[in-house]
């Protein structure tokens, strides 16, 4: 996902790109998607209210593009009242780096609790506040991103940013923010350090059948994503035999059943199958008169 943020004659540019072998085409689930939309958009609005001015941020799409999986956004900062227009560029521009930094400070933390309890410590003059995870290490953070952890108020958010990210399927989310005046800010994420955002699952693997319709290929991977009776998408893998010949699979329309391992959530929606065989399913002939 690539984050496109117009701030007037300036532009500071966000790329949110998830990387796996269950992306390779460029594709993810719609329901990943919006999910994770819907938590970035949270976690950037709630710090961007911390700053009490008059700069109002919007986020709206406006474009997707394939390859390692990105999405546009446009970002419009309307700004109140300033003695002048180059005032307005200097706070649209500061105000954005100040977000993402302490976005991705929250993340940070995350990594560095590791789900485990923290304590907050003030040194100084009260300027600086650290972190202290269970094994003594020190995280310093900004002092107005004391109370938005401590209510817990962009967990959610952050956990559906992380929520795509599976062990060997889609192992890295990266959220970068580029601007001409100064250096690249970046943020990782990896499957292993998923569960730390509270977006872990409890999840089992079974072999049986599931009937749906094939939605995309990769002819080299032979990865894409497989639709659900129920209108979800979830990604897929052909392991069967003769995986050369199954492209002609996916030409064909139409339903099919396929004998896969497929994976389960906590809630037994099916998140992934491995497929193993592909039956055709026939549709429903139409009947001709009845006789006499």
């Amino acid at each position: 996902m690539q984050f496109h943020y117009s701030l007037m004659a300036e532009e500071t540019r966000i790329t949110l790109r998830y990387d796996g072998p269950s992306v390779a085409d460029g594709t993810l689930p719609i329901e990943d998607v919006l999910s994770a939309l819907q938590g970035f958009s949270g976690a950037y609005n709630k710090v961007a209210n911390l700053r009490n001015d008059k700069v109002q941020h919007q986020l709206r799409v406006s474009a997707i593009q394939t390859g390692s999986f990105e999405m546009v956004i446009l970002a419009w900062l309307v700004l109140g009242q300033t003695p002048g227009a180059l005032e307005n560029l200097e706070m649209a521009y500061d105000a954005t780096r100040w977000v993402v930094e302490r976005l991705f400070r929250l993340m940070d933390v995350k990594k560095h609790a590791k789900n485990e309890p923290v304590t907050f410590n003030i040194k100084g003059s009260g300027n600086t506040v650290v972190v202290v995870n269970a094994s003594g290490a020190e995280l310093a953070i900004p002092p107005e991103l004391v109370n938005l952890m401590k209510e817990k108020a962009v967990d959610s958010d952050l956990a559906k940013i992380v929520a795509p990210l599976e062990e060997r399927r889609v192992d890295l989310a990266e959220i970068t923010a580029e601007t001409k005046k100064q250096p690249t800010l970046k943020e990782t994420v990896t499957s292993e350090e998923r569960e730390y955002f509270g977006a872990k699952e409890t999840e089992t693997t079974q072999e049986t059948s599931v009937t749906g319709r094939f939605i995309s290929l990769n002819k080299d991977s032979h990865r894409g994503t497989f639709e659900l009776q129920n209108g979800r998408h979830i990604p897929y893998r052909y392991s069967g035999p003769s995986p050369d010949m199954f492209p002609s699979h996916f030409a064909r329309k139409g339903p099919v059943r396929v004998e896969a391992s497929v994976t389960f959530n906590e809630s037994l929606d099916p998140t992934y199958v491995e497929i193993l065989r592909v039956t055709h399913l026939q549709g429903e002939l139409p009947l001709g008169p009845e006789s006499n």
